[in-house]
């Protein structure tokens, strides 16, 4: 062999060696998440299944309110909410905001009074009208269908401007499909197609126009479509290449998550479904809800054990 030759296989080993030390020390070096996750098999059951209406193809959110289900469609969808009847797997009633326009409605929440509705889906990254209707729950009808009005929750997020907007479909860190009612407060967190991450904002429950205050970010490991509180217990819902999760926080009070604080739990049952909606029934049951895609749109009553 020509010594020019040796030369450059002694170099070339050399460099390979250097470049696999670098890559072997920040393997080591990079942070391990700290999560905790459940035994599927031995936590997670799915009670019941039912099949929504064709006209719920695209369920997007769902609480629980006088022994029924709310829910709505989302993007391009009539600005109206439905109540759903487990007992007979019927839509009950509709209820249609005549100030409101569906540009991507996406989550549903309630406190005491109220039910909010928020129109904040942003795929894009691009929008300014983003906005949470605030609805009186006296004037939801107690039977029908009823047209009413609602208030407007109207925000942006700080340091949202065209510099920061993909302008590239599911690029946008500003998505949002989930979000709680909090005291005198409104919590959101993002869908953030970056990182798979979850950006926590606050918003004041008057209607208004504000701009959200960031509280912080948690590593979910996945994207979050929905979210429920009830009796100090916070869900988080999503989906990671297809696969859906639960994230579950017990004794919940301060929105600045950390992934210790909770666990997560991998819905392996539902495997394949777009989950969409969340909301707790007790402490352990839950309804889930699936929008069309391959399958029918469906609701899942599920236990998740501790």
């Amino acid at each position: 062999m020509k010594k020019t030759k040796v030369v450059k296989l002694v170099v070339y080993v050399a460099l390979l060696v250097v470049a696999l030390i670098i890559v072997a020390f920040t393997i080591k070096k990079q942070p391990v998440k700290q999560i905790k996750i459940e035994n599927t098999e031995k936590n997670i059951s799915i009670e019941k299944t039912f099949v929504l209406p064709e006209l719920l193809r695209e369920t997007s959110g769902l609480i629980y309110y006088k022994g029924l289900i709310w829910t709505f469609n989302d993007s391009g969808g009539e600005p109206e909410i439905f109540s759903y009847s487990i007992a007979d797997s019927s839509i009950k009633q509709r209820v249609t905001l005549i100030n409101g326009n569906n540009y991507d409605w996406e989550e549903i929440s309630q406190d005491s009074n109220f039910v909010y509705v928020g129109d904040f889906g942003n795929n894009y990254g691009n929008r300014n009208n983003l906005c949470i209707y605030k609805i009186d729950k006296s004037k939801l009808p107690k039977r029908n269908n009823k047209a009413i009005k609602a208030k407007k929750i109207q925000f942006t997020y700080p340091n949202y401007t065209s510099t920061h907007l993909s302008l590239k479909f599911v690029k946008s860190a500003f998505d949002c499909e989930a979000m709680i009612c909090l005291r005198d407060s409104i919590i959101l967190f993002t869908k953030n197609w970056t990182n798979n991450t979850t950006t926590i904002y606050q918003i004041p429950k008057q209607p208004g126009k504000y701009i959200a205050k960031r509280i912080g970010d948690f590593d979910s490991d996945g994207l979050i479509t929905a979210a429920n509180l009830k009796d100090n217990q916070l869900v988080l819902l999503g989906y990671k290449n297809l696969m859906p999760f639960l994230w579950r926080f017990y004794k919940f009070t301060n929105p600045n998550l950390t992934p210790t604080d909770g666990t997560r739990y991998e819905l392996t049952p539902l495997a394949g479904k777009q989950t969409e909606g969340i909301t707790i029934i007790d402490s352990i049951t839950y309804f889930v809800s699936a929008e069309k895609t391959v399958d029918v749109p469906q609701l899942f009553v599920v236990k998740v054990k501790p």
